[in-house]
């Protein structure tokens, strides 16, 4: 919802998805919204990506993540956060 940290651009986006849920007036209607992530196209070369540099990081969260999916199933839950 808006870069990390742009805290105007992401209330601005959180507005216009609600006046946009509001407004719409047919299925599967669309805005553009009028942001641009960057000048340039960078980021997307990290975007996602799993190397040996952060490969053993990303397995001890997704443990951590099953792990927690476990209790909240047990305790009766149905999501965590």
């Amino acid at each position: 919802m808006g870069k990390p940290g742009d805290v105007m651009m992401q209330r601005e986006l959180c507005s216009l998805t609600l006046d946009t849920l509001e407004k719409a007036f047919t299925p599967q209607m669309t805005v553009q919204a009028p942001y641009v992530w960057s000048d340039d196209n960078r980021w997307r070369a990290n975007y996602m990506r799993v190397d040996d540099s952060n490969r053993a990081g990303l397995a001890a969260a997704g443990a951590a993540r099953r792990e927690d999916q476990q209790k909240a199933k047990a305790d009766g839950r149905a999501r965590t956060s």
